[in-house]
């Protein structure tokens, strides 16, 4: 059957774009393609013979801005890793005089090439997966009917286009598929031969054909605009009482993050774990919670949402600026202040609040809890708040600000005297007798804040001994043994007694040490907060988590590096304290 044609101009779905009039028949592969391949079908069904390389393929005419590239996966292999490569060349492939194994990073370190990775996951049997570019640049995806957002950035679109693909690994054979014809926008006129040659098709051939007809528009039915028109928004557990103000996201966002329509939702892109910077659109108002909600999140990524504050308007800022580790945003010239993991690893449906206070202090609440201050900031200039989609959190939704706490204050102030009740235990007893007074007054919470324990102050009231060197106390201590006998009812001299004294202190020193390293959490992994830190990364040295978790770091799903400064792990060794 030969190509069909449009008998006129036909409207077709442009993903958003000004619509794309075309005369052009349906996309098929050209006649340039990788030695290891061979086309079937007039031209839109290419496969991949042998190994898993030289499948580099082209379409036959270049393709339009906004028009869909639409492949069918129809079939696949498990002896290979990686799928398909996608994207688009600005040079003619019949002009092309031999093709390389790989189109990433053969074709694509090359000017006029650009291409990227699909996502193993989205490589499923009879997957629909379509993409296309707009005219800024930018290339989106979807899969099965559903958008996925943006794939990649950067294609000069001042130049003629031809569609690129990639044939790779698992990917063993493919149909280009007509989206026009499936969402019935254009008018087609059959030809009197062509007619003729469908009669003369055998009924058990053409079924099959009209079954996947009718799946493929099944597939395409829910198709829209807005990639997240299809996900309603996740309701409000902890936040749903409250009267909310309504915020968006400004525009200026890091490279690797996308924002709806309605700059509510923000969603890092798929296969980076960095760079999602999104801003609010105005400064903070003091004592307003600004409620944000986990949508998303990737357990195969370390570390999660970092939150911040900058003096920067983001309408002035230069997105490619930004580092891809937040903390290095202490050292720019302006104002920054940011927390990294400050939700530690946060779940879907998690719902997080920020408030920044007259005095400049900053509070954190989550999922309904009492408020905690992670961080002070200058109150005295207008700051932006920022969050970073890092890590294992990869979609946000900005809920709004509201002026009501978080908590009633008669439970803030039940909760806030049980807290400070159990810091006053992890004191000493010096400590909980100078405060004994104004707790039986019953004026806990006019307190100031609880200074760390003296270690100059004895539980007896004694001042030590000034210090004596260490061959003097072993001759002295050698020279009581021989000249005294020990007897069960004579008096301590004064010596034993500040000798003792001394002893208890330094014991009660010790263990105070050892809370105090506990309280700020020195000992506890980095990643389980449950065990102690008992091994060593080689060859950057940090010493932040238990053996299980550097394992897992090294070997697993941790990539490899140190989560602390980000270098390469070399080995992991146990350490052993005494």
């Amino acid at each position: 059957m030969g190509q069909m044609q449009s008998a006129t101009n036909s409207t077709f779905y442009t993903g958003g774009q000004t619509q794309a009039n075309s005369s052009n028949g349906p996309l098929k592969f050209s006649t340039k393609y990788g030695e290891n391949c061979a086309i079937y079908r007039d031209g839109s069904v290419a496969k991949r013979k042998e190994s898993f390389c030289k499948g580099i393929l082209f379409s036959d005419r270049p393709v339009e801005c906004g028009e869909r590239v639409c492949i069918r996966l129809t079939e696949l292999s498990i002896r290979w890793s990686g799928v398909l490569r996608l994207g688009f060349t600005s040079h003619n492939p019949q002009s092309l005089q031999s093709l390389p194994k790989y189109a990433c990073p053969d074709l694509t370190c090359k000017p006029g090439y650009w291409a990227k990775a699909l996502t193993e996951r989205y490589a499923e049997s009879n997957a629909l997966i379509y993409y296309y570019f707009t005219a800024n640049g930018d290339v989106y995806f979807g899969v099965n009917g559903y958008d996925k957002g943006l794939f990649f950035s950067g294609v000069d679109t001042r130049h003629p286009l031809w569609c690129l693909i990639d044939l790779y690994g698992n990917c063993t054979a493919i149909e280009l598929v007509d989206m026009r014809r499936i969402l019935n926008n254009y008018a087609q006129v059959e030809e009197e031969g062509e007619e003729d040659e469908e009669e003369s098709v055998e009924p058990e051939r053409s079924a099959p054909a009209q079954s996947d007809h009718d799946n493929l528009i099944n597939d395409l039915d829910d198709l829209s605009l807005d990639p997240n028109s299809n996900e309603p928004d996740a309701p409000l557990l902890f936040n749903s009482s409250f009267t909310f103000r309504p915020l968006k996201f400004h525009n200026s966002t890091g490279p690797n993050v996308s924002l709806n329509g309605s700059n509510t939702i923000a969603w890092r892109h798929n296969d980076e774990y960095s760079n999602g910077y999104v801003f609010v659109n105005e400064p903070i108002r003091h004592d307003e919670r600004i409620v944000v909600q986990i949508l998303a999140t990737e357990n195969m990524y370390m570390g999660s949402l970092a939150f911040g504050l900058t003096s920067v308007d983001p309408s002035t800022l230069d997105p490619e600026s930004l580092p891809e580790d937040s903390d290095m945003l202490l050292d720019r010239l302006e104002y920054w202040v940011v927390s990294k993991d400050v939700a530690n690893s946060p779940d879907e449906g998690d719902e997080l609040s920020f408030c920044v206070k007259e005095d400049g202090a900053v509070q954190f609440s989550k999922n309904g809890n009492v408020p905690s201050v992670f961080m002070h900031v200058d109150n005295n200039i207008d700051l932006w708040a920022f969050w970073d989609v890092y890590g294992n959190t990869q979609k946000l939704r900005l809920v709004g600000s509201t002026k009501d706490p978080v908590i009633r204050p008669d439970q803030l102030r039940q909760n806030s005297n049980a807290s400070l009740e159990n810091d006053r235990n992890n004191l000493s007893m010096s400590d909980l007798l100078q405060g004994a007074s104004d707790l039986d007054s019953g004026r806990m919470s006019s307190l100031p804040p609880i200074p760390p324990p003296r270690r100059s102050q004895s539980s007896h009231a004694l001042q030590p001994p000034p210090p004596v060197p260490r061959h003097c106390q072993q001759q002295e201590s050698s020279s009581n043994a021989c000249s005294s006998k020990p007897s069960s009812t004579a008096e301590p001299s004064e010596s034993s007694t500040s000798t003792t004294v001394t002893t208890a202190e330094s014991s009660s020193s010790a263990r105070n040490r050892n809370a105090d390293s506990r309280n700020n959490g020195t000992d506890e992994c980095k990643i389980c907060y449950e065990n102690i830190v008992d091994c060593v990364l080689y060859a950057c040295g940090h010493m932040c988590l238990c053996y299980e978790c550097a394992l897992q770091q090294w070997k697993g799903r941790g990539g490899g590096i140190c989560p602390m400064c980000r270098n390469y792990i070399q080995d992991v060794i146990k350490i052993y304290k005494s």
